[in-house]
């Protein structure tokens, strides 16, 4: 199966959480082979479906000889009080609740904290890495020159796991003056090619919003215990008080395709792709979506930011642009109108 173990396990996740429940049963024992710790997590919370839940969960989990005091069982049971709003109950699970419960809970500081704990006791472990990304999403994130496509995926992401984290309008880019030419022409000094789509984006999902600026100055006064920052610009776009600001920050995360001042502060460097390795869709100056087709692959090592996005977002499958557009266009419809230049005649000169 060419799906990863973590992409599996967000599958199977999405499909219990939208009652598809055949199907996960099906997808659920692909991982009973493959990984055997997750397989038995999501059994239990499978079973929470449907009726007296925490009973079903201890029924199920003593069926698989898998003592009700041991780690499966009580994230299992966290992660229902969780979901039904018993915070006191899940906090008071012995050694619970991980990372990402936290961040269920409305408290990101701590998800963090406790993530970063796990890795200092497992510096090689994957799970402890994974467990200390997501903790990020009850952060703040900085968008900048993303397509239109992918800061939707993130920012879906981030308000499913954290609603309470933070989304920030990047770095936008101004070079000179704009240039207008005697046919109404013009060139804009803004460079940065979908800060309308962006914006539109932030605005949909709501809930705690800033600017570049503010973030500069809250950062600065230690506001954030962590930040997930996304750049691809070419030109050096980190300021002085922008790396001065994220050099408070515990833990950060910098996706950028080029070094910058920020590297020396990162918890974690994420490669990302360029804009010919890319395919997604921009918002013009003019407000029309435009859809882009990447031209070449991925250098070996990198993977497109669409595939990262798609599967951090529990997604299985290869990422296709058209697809993602397709469901973005059901929650916002004023992106499902894309512009396409007419074709010029075969034998134009």
């Amino acid at each position: 199966d060419p799906m990863s173990i973590p992409a599996l396990f967000g599958h199977v996740v999405a499909l219990i959480n939208r009652n598809r429940l055949d199907e996960a049963d099906r997808e659920l024992e692909k991982l009973s082979v493959i990984a055997p710790r997750q397989y038995e997590f999501l059994r239990g919370f499978r079973k929470s479906f449907g009726g007296n839940w925490a009973n079903q969960v201890l029924g199920d989990l003593e069926r698989l000889r898998i003592d009700p005091e041991s780690g499966p069982f009580r994230n299992s049971l966290a992660w229902g009080f969780a979901s039904i709003g018993l915070d006191k109950e899940t906090l008071a699970i012995p050694e619970v609740p991980e990372p990402w419960i936290l961040n269920m809970l409305g408290k990101p500081e701590n998800a963090v904290k406790t993530a970063q704990a796990h890795l200092v006791a497992r510096p090689d472990s994957l799970e402890a890495r994974s467990d200390l990304a997501l903790a990020l999403a009850g952060a703040s994130i900085v968008a900048s020159a993303l397509g239109l496509l992918l800061p939707w995926l993130l920012a879906r992401f981030v308000r499913d796991v954290a609603p309470r984290a933070v989304l920030v309008d990047g770095f936008v880019p101004v070079r000179g003056e704009d240039e207008t030419f005697p046919k109404g022409f013009k060139i804009n000094a803004e460079k940065c090619p979908n800060r309308r789509g962006i914006e539109r984006i932030v605005e949909h999902f709501g809930g705690s919003t800033m600017g570049l600026d503010e973030f500069v100055k809250e950062a600065g006064a230690g506001k954030f215990t962590a930040a997930y920052v996304v750049g691809g610009y070419p030109g050096d776009w980190v300021t002085k008080e922008l790396a001065k600001a994220c050099a408070k920050i515990d833990f950060l995360v910098v996706h950028d395709l080029f070094g910058s001042a920020l590297d020396k502060h990162a918890g974690v460097r994420i490669p990302s792709a360029s804009w010919a390795e890319r395919e997604g869709s921009f918002v013009n100056a003019d407000g029309l979506l435009q859809p882009f087709e990447r031209a070449i692959v991925p250098l070996e090592g990198v993977k497109a930011d669409g595939q990262f996005f798609f599967e951090l977002c529990g997604e299985a499958g290869l990422y296709r642009a058209a697809k993602v557009r397709e469901a973005m266009a059901a929650e916002l419809p004023d992106f499902a109108d894309e512009f396409v230049p007419r074709r010029e005649p075969e034998y134009a000169h």
